[in-house]
């Protein structure tokens, strides 16, 4: 009992267990051959930037790097412009919007002048007009006799779900209503592939699609003809940093043969293919792209070997994220749970600082530490090490609360300070709660990792937000199975690290003063 056993030796394993990670995190030399290839979590998306990265692979000057499943157009963009990302695949109304947010309509001469005012290139159009629509289910449509988007207009009580991106943007639903003067009982947020299920169950009426969207006929959706010509073209584009283009000029000129390969007949079939097919993306890129000689016909990856690979890079990331934000949770939560005790006023006023953290959303919290910390694994470990105080540092505080008095009043007889009494007595005996803490925060980070995957970071997030964007169950639980399996894991880790390190006489709770 005179050694802090259970802290020291898994703080040290903590320890150890992050270290190792951390050289193969840091930020690549400015040599590197490699590539960081960005894509949004929707599925025509993912399929273009895997041709990308295909094609970069091929070439053989570079490796691509994928980043998949990024939160939206306004983060990826943010990414290139701090050298986070290198390449991806846009739409000229977007880019508009985020870069020339005061001028209708630009021109492409203007467009490029802003954005290599921010060391950005831009390729000729990919071929096909993706612009936004809006949806209404066929046998909706056929019985209000809806064709056109000015036919909404005597409809008052249909209820509207769009996606956050078309409720903000310019051309977004908003402006729409003003133009078409179209008023819903109902408007909401959500994300694309849910609004089409919300759609096909009625819980809505009607929400923003994709032109080229091959889901479309799966659901049994109508588009209705925007007759007032309100939305902009959105012709689809490679974005890439200038630099990038320059260092690998084989690469940027091989990427520029996929200019015109797409009509939107074209790109409605791909998407097709993943959407309603359930197909690989992975193997619809290639597939196309060896039709159309953009690459050559690579061999196949050997059956089994893939699950794999993806699976325990997921795991290795998700592991990195958990523990390099549990360890800090440990080294700042346990002596915030000891200042508490020793100090009340001061301490009290910290735990209740530690409890408001928990109050902001995940992605909140995200977005105002990207500004500061970038994309990637460094916000999220830092958004986990917040929502990890509080568990540690309130079973720090119980544990010593839970003392016998008359335990502490006779150690201060015998002469013992007040860190002795801490460092032999006080944390061994609630090493029992502090674990408990530890074990309860290492699980909540397991499940709120996840999140990772919007910003770059990896993990089983990036399962699962592929699998909600392609509406692809068996993908979603290709992340969320070893999530549940992990937290499960930890749970019986620290059940068993509690027996071990534990001191028999303290495996059951101390009994509170009478």
């Amino acid at each position: 009992m005179n050694r802090l056993r259970p802290l020291i030796l898994l703080l040290s394993w903590l320890l150890f267990i992050t270290g190792t990670a951390l050289p193969s995190k840091a930020a690549p030399p400015p040599s590197s051959r490699k590539i960081i290839v960005a894509a949004k979590p929707f599925t025509e998306s993912y399929i273009l930037s895997e041709m990308l990265a295909q094609i970069i692979d091929a070439e053989g000057e570079a490796t691509a790097v994928r980043k998949f499943g990024l939160g939206g157009p306004t983060l990826v963009v943010d990414g290139l412009k701090a050298g986070e990302l290198d390449l991806d695949v846009s739409y000229t109304g977007a880019l508009s919007h985020l870069f020339l947010p005061q001028t209708p309509n630009p021109s492409r001469a203007e467009l490029l002048t802003a954005l290599r005012s921010h060391g950005l290139l831009l390729s000729e159009s990919l071929g096909f007009n993706n612009t936004y629509a809006i949806a209404v289910r066929t046998a909706m449509a056929q019985t209000l006799r809806l064709a056109n988007i000015s036919d909404l207009i005597p409809h008052h009580t249909l209820r509207g779900a769009f996606t956050p991106d078309f409720l903000n943007y310019d051309d977004g639903f908003y402006k729409l209503q003003q133009v078409y003067g179209v008023a819903l009982q109902s408007i909401k947020p959500m994300q694309h592939s849910l609004a089409y299920q919300a759609l096909q169950s009625r819980e809505i009426d009607l929400t923003d699609a994709y032109t080229t969207d091959g889901a479309l006929p799966q659901f049994e959706l109508t588009l209705l003809k925007d007759d007032r010509g309100f939305f902009p073209t959105y012709f689809a584009v490679i974005l890439i940093r200038a630099e990038i283009a320059e260092r690998f000029p084989k690469t940027w000129q091989a990427l520029r043969k996929l200019e015109g390969q797409l009509s939107e007949a074209q790109m409605t079939a791909v998407n097709a293919q993943v959407d309603v097919h359930k197909r690989e993306v992975s193997a619809v890129a290639r597939e196309f792209l060896v039709q159309h000689k953009l690459i050559g016909n690579p061999r196949p990856p050997t059956r089994g070997a893939v699950l794999d690979e993806g699976l325990w890079i997921a795991t290795a990331e998700h592991l990195y994220l958990v523990l390099s934000a549990l360890l800090l949770s440990c080294l700042l939560g346990v002596p915030l749970g000891i200042v508490a005790v020793q100090f009340r006023r001061t301490g009290q006023v910290l735990i209740a600082v530690t409890s408001l953290l928990q109050t902001i959303p995940s992605l909140a919290l995200l977005c105002f530490l990207i500004p500061i910390m970038g994309i990637g694994a460094m916000p999220t470990i830092f958004a986990l090490f917040l929502y990890g105080l509080l568990p540690v540092a309130q079973s720090t505080t119980a544990g010593l609360l839970s003392l016998d008095s008359r335990l502490i009043e006779t150690a201060k007889i015998l002469g013992l300070t007040r860190l002795q009494r801490l460092r032999l007595i006080e944390l061994p005996m609630a090493s029992l709660y502090i674990l408990s803490g530890i074990k309860t925060t290492a699980v909540i980070n397991v499940a709120t990792a996840t999140i990772a995957a919007l910003i770059g970071a990896g993990g089983y997030g990036r399962f699962i937000t592929s699998g909600l964007a392609m509406n692809d169950v068996r993908v979603i639980l290709k992340g969320a199975i070893p999530t549940a399996l992990m937290a499960i894991l930890f749970h019986a880790l620290f059940e068993q690290l509690s027996r071990w390190l534990v001191p028999k006489g303290l495996q059951t709770e101390p009994a509170r003063s009478p």
